[in-house]
């Protein structure tokens, strides 16, 4: 008897089981979960942020190229020039010694870019030499150039005073010294340059 009250217990446990499980809400039985959004925005954005930061850093890039190539094709005397004038410009607050040296300065720098003499790395002795030999400052200029260092050395090395006047003739005869070498480089090279154009002239006719 007692083995066939086992199936009606079963039975109940299945019908208490049944009624657990109505009792439980929706949402604990069935795991809603959130649709993942498309995550294809993120990269796009991304990819722009990218291009952007790549294009700004080109263009600075360029900007700087462009700045520098443009220095670098200034003419030498023009750029002698313009140095000479800005130091002229604030020449009150250099005491003399300082005022020959950035003058002195500014005539190597512009020989050595016009003639191509190492004169920045050359004592004056040495820089004197080598102007005397050059075809295009041989003579007057070499001699003008010699005056001129002179009196730069002995402002430097004997601590000579240069009177405002001498300043002047000092600063005068340096911007002279460009311009006029740099006229009479020109006037060299004009005859050189007329007779190459003429000569293509005539091989362009044959």
């Amino acid at each position: 008897m007692q083995a066939q009250a086992k199936p009606a217990e079963d039975i109940e446990d299945i019908i208490e089981l049944q009624a657990d499980v109505t009792k439980v809400p929706l949402e604990q039985i069935i795991e809603l979960k959130d649709v993942p959004l498309w995550t294809g925005w993120y990269w796009i954005g991304g990819g722009a942020l990218l291009l952007i930061a790549l294009l700004v850093l080109f263009l600075t890039r360029k900007r700087k190229s462009d700045s520098t190539e443009s220095v670098s094709q200034i003419p030498p005397h023009e750029k002698a020039l313009q140095e000479l004038r800005d130091i002229w410009s604030g020449q009150e607050e250099l005491d003399d010694k300082i005022f020959v040296i950035t003058v002195s300065d500014v005539l190597r720098r512009y020989i050595e870019a016009a003639f191509s003499i190492r004169a920045p790395e050359r004592t004056t002795e040495e820089f004197l030499e080598e102007a005397s030999q050059h075809e295009d400052l041989k003579g007057d200029f070499a001699d003008r150039l010699d005056e001129f260092l002179s009196i730069v050395d002995l402002v430097k090395f004997a601590r000579m005073p240069l009177a405002s006047n001498k300043r002047e003739e000092l600063h005068e005869s340096a911007v002279n010294f460009v311009e006029e070498s740099h006229q009479a480089m020109m006037l060299k090279i004009a005859p050189e340059l007329s007779t190459s154009a003429q000569m293509l002239g005539e091989k362009i006719e044959k």
